[in-house]
């Protein structure tokens, strides 16, 4: 598995002709690259579809499902959308895992699907690893219906998959979320309002190219702040992010490292609040 890590068209990894190209959702990101619409964004995105392989997109987004198809027809690749075969439904949860029943066109095909993951966004991201996985070739890999179930549950020991709405610790709960783009963070605040808790407390650090306006609208107004800048030269310093914050009346004191905003927020915290620790990969990276 490659994974294109900007945009798609300009991005190294297109070197490659791969089995079966895969494209999640379009959100904003990385706009001085692969500009500011979303249709620009999804043509760059576009640029992993190969002549005649498959391509699944996860999610219909009627804004650039025309980009999709064009490009797709030009390449007779055949495209698939997941969210229109697939459907997931959580029926069971706890901080570790969740698990799902799946359907396929409507019709049950995966009973009691245990996954250790959590956050209510990783229903699309199972809607389209599953049609992904029907798209495979047998001949390349035949992923029998066990090995599947077996790799879902265990998937954070298999992959180390760290940092994706991962709980760091109980009473107070902290949480640490790697979302870092509009859809991500608009996702992830909603899992966290969803949280019981009295108080929140948000330690917050971005890179110096984050779109402010589009991210600031979605983090709760009523929260403690916490800014720090992680340890990269890409980081906003934490004492401007403050400054910025407070014109969208987000409201907190800006700490001098990750770790010293963290340390604070818990201290502050009380048995029922919550502490969320994101905004940027890299400043979760720091506490993981």
């Amino acid at each position: 598995v490659i994974e294109t890590g900007l945009g798609g068209i300009y991005d190294s990894t297109n070197i490659i002709t791969p089995i079966l190209s895969v494209i999640t959702n379009i959100s904003f990101d990385h706009q001085e690259m692969l500009g500011n619409e979303l249709p620009q964004i999804a043509w760059s995105k576009a640029g992993i579809i190969k002549p005649n392989i498959p391509v699944v997109i996860g999610e219909r987004q009627e804004e650039v499902v025309p980009v999709f198809e064009t490009t797709a027809k030009a390449n007779h690749a055949p495209i698939y959308f997941a969210s229109d075969h697939y459907r997931v439904e959580k029926i069971a949860s706890n901080w570790s895992t969740t698990t799902y029943d799946a359907y396929l066109d409507n019709a049950l095909k995966y009973e009691q699907l245990k996954t250790g993951l959590t956050g209510s966004y990783q229903q699309l991201n199972l809607q389209t690893s599953l049609q992904a996985i029907d798209l495979i070739p047998t001949n390349i890999c035949e992923i029998q219906e066990k090995q599947l179930r077996f790799a879902l549950e265990h998937i954070q020991k298999l992959t180390n998959f760290i940092g994706r709405w991962q709980v760091m610790q109980q009473s107070p709960l902290v949480v640490c979320d790697s979302a870092h783009n509009e859809a991500g963070i608009q996702q992830s605040m909603k899992e966290l309002l969803s949280l019981p808790h009295q108080q929140l407390h948000m330690v917050i650090g971005v890179v110096k190219d984050k779109d402010l306006n589009k991210m600031m609208p979605y983090l709760p107004k009523s929260a403690t702040y916490y800014f720090a800048k992680a340890d990269i030269p890409r980081g906003l310093d934490a004492e401007i992010l403050r400054q910025k914050a407070a014109t969208f009346e987000r409201y907190g004191t800006s700490y001098s490292s990750v770790s010293a905003a963290v340390a604070a927020a818990k201290a502050n915290a009380k048995q029922n609040d919550v502490v969320y620790i994101g905004g940027s990969i890299f400043v979760v990276a720091e506490i993981i």
